[in-house]
């Protein structure tokens, strides 16, 4: 999908100053390419959605700034965000919910009997690095202490979505990661939940930038 949002730029670069309408085509169908990778439910896809999306805003940009739009071309670009500027922008909270479900399944069905720590501790060890401290715990516990675990992390993602959902979602974010790597949640959650701080405070950040975007666009489209 990044890929082929930047085939779209590029070729909306090609035509710049020849085909207008085909540039602002383009650039449409980034953010709409950037929207539809967004819907996949996990943390990956909201990434990939935002930088998909930063390309077609940067590209947008440039053609207000040479003031090379003209009303129907704005409209054709501004009409694209109606998806994305929503409650959930690049559908964020939807993707933290999934991956709590997710994650916290998949380690109880994967990891059970005796030597369940020691294998999930495995997938924690890159290359031929020694075991951490907390490593070498993890991989002395059974399955069921490995499961009693897993709910320490559904309980360390739903003081996450919160958070997330807080008037200061950023600090309080990070208020649960200080948390997490304090291991108030448990070894295992201290492995596998992302720094969802940094990411919120990305995706903030984004929409600001295509709320921005969105007014120089409608502008453009009244002709002021």
């Amino acid at each position: 999908m990044r890929s082929s949002a930047k085939m779209l730029v590029n070729d909306a670069r090609r035509l710049r100053g020849t085909d207008m309408d085909a540039v602002a085509e383009r650039l449409a169908a980034t953010i709409r390419l950037g929207e539809h990778a967004s819907r996949g439910s996990i943390v990956i896809g909201s990434l990939v959605g935002m930088a998909i999306m930063d390309l077609a805003r940067v590209e947008t940009d440039k053609l207000l700034q040479a003031d090379e739009l003209n009303a129907q071309q704005a409209k054709v670009i501004n009409d694209a965000f109606d998806r994305v500027l929503t409650d959930d922008p690049y559908h964020g909270l939807e993707a933290v919910e999934t991956e709590k479900v997710m994650m916290v399944a998949w380690i109880k069905s994967e990891y059970q009997g005796e030597n369940a720590g020691k294998e999930l501790a495995k997938l924690f060890q890159y290359d031929t690095a020694a075991m951490s401290k907390d490593q070498r715990r993890l991989s002395q516990l059974n399955g069921k202490q490995v499961a009693t675990l897993a709910d320490e992390t559904s309980r360390a993602y739903d003081e996450m979505i919160d958070a997330w959902q807080a008037e200061d979602p950023v600090g309080e974010l990070q208020r649960v990661e200080v948390k997490l790597e304090e291991g108030k949640y448990g070894l295992v959650s201290k492995f596998i939940l992302p720094a969802l701080g940094n990411f919120r405070k990305r995706m903030i950040e984004s929409e600001q930038n295509l709320q921005r975007l969105r007014s120089e666009l409608t502008a453009v489209e009244e002709g002021e």
